[in-house]
């Protein structure tokens, strides 16, 4: 998304602003697919804080150690250090008990942010984390437990007519994905001009935890159309119509022998064929199978290769 947003101008031009981790990978692959050179990674832990001085690279990597919270605080002084430049940040949560707190911090930032600005917001869209089923427990009762849950968790930014039955991992996203609406439109409240558009919604898979994550760009309202044809043009396919159209990622684990073999026969024929050539299934079922190797076509060229190394 950002090779299609950022082409055609500057590197410069951007500050880019993530949770690095100890490897600083995120900024790493920016700095080398962009050219951004800007880039700043926050981490609240210290232990983690020390270990990013170390691996440091690319070296002017900025690590800040501090908090999204002490971040959104100060952004108005972390803006006078980056005048006239463009401002791209992820806010990537995990921790599932935070979620109003991390609503806040994202309507927040928004709020402070310029026009072409760029923010993304990760969030744990894991309903089991608002608690699993007790032991005899009905499973109507344990749906509206987790409900008030949520309720807790969310306040205000919850639609009223809410149901017990939509506290599954299908159900969950859709509430996630309009509290972040409410949260990106109370963030203009006060700058009318402007309009939160989202560019790209994905659920996935993170180990045992679903996630959701949401890039919003702040555009003035007039340049809105104009700039999502160009969108389009560029062939960006996972631009959501609305706050609600979500793409679900779901790509196989696959082995380099897999790959490899996938790969030789990948757009040479219809996918229907080439998955009765495989001398493997990804499901049981054929038809789940089938989508899952449909999944993999589509996002083939942003799979990442991993490969045992022993030092």
């Amino acid at each position: 998304l950002l090779s299609k947003v950022c082409s055609g101008y500057s590197p410069d031009r951007y500050v880019y602003v993530s949770l690095g981790g100890p490897q600083l990978e995120d900024q790493r692959l920016v700095h080398h697919r962009l050219g951004i050179k800007t880039l700043v990674s926050l981490e609240a832990d210290a232990v983690v804080y020390e270990r990013q001085l170390f691996n440091l690279r690319p070296s002017f990597i900025e690590c800040r150690n501090e908090s999204t919270a002490d971040f959104v605080r100060d952004f108005d002084a972390f803006t006078n250090l980056h005048e006239n430049q463009e401002f791209i940040i992820w806010l990537d949560y995990a921790c599932a008990n935070e979620r109003r707190e991390q609503l806040i911090e994202y309507q927040t930032l928004l709020g402070r942010l310029q026009d072409q600005d760029i923010i993304k917001i990760t969030m744990n869209a894991n309903p089991s984390t608002l608690g699993e089923r007790r032991s005899g427990e009905r499973h109507e009762d344990a749906q509206m437990r987790c409900l008030e849950v949520l309720r807790r968790q969310l306040d205000s930014y919850l639609p009223e007519s809410l149901e017990p039955t939509e506290m599954t991992s299908c159900g969950f996203v859709p509430i996630l994905c309009n509290a972040i609406k409410k949260a990106s439109l109370n963030a203009v409240q006060n700058t009318p001009r402007f309009q939160p558009v989202p560019l790209g919604i994905f659920v996935y898979q993170d180990g045992y935890h679903q996630m959701l994550t949401i890039t919003v760009r702040l555009i003035k309202k007039a340049d809105v159309n104009p700039f999502i044809e160009k969108l389009k043009l560029l062939g960006w396919d996972y631009l959501p119509s609305n706050w609600d159209e979500v793409t679900r990622i779901r790509v196989p684990n696959l082995t380099a022998q897999e790959r490899l073999f996938i790969e030789g026969l990948l757009f040479s024929k219809e996918l229907e064929a080439i998955h009765e050539e495989l001398p493997f299934r990804f499901h049981a079922k054929g038809e789940e199978s089938l989508k899952i190797l449909e999944e993999y076509a589509r996002h083939y060229r942003r799979y990442p290769s991993y490969f045992q190394v022993v030092l």
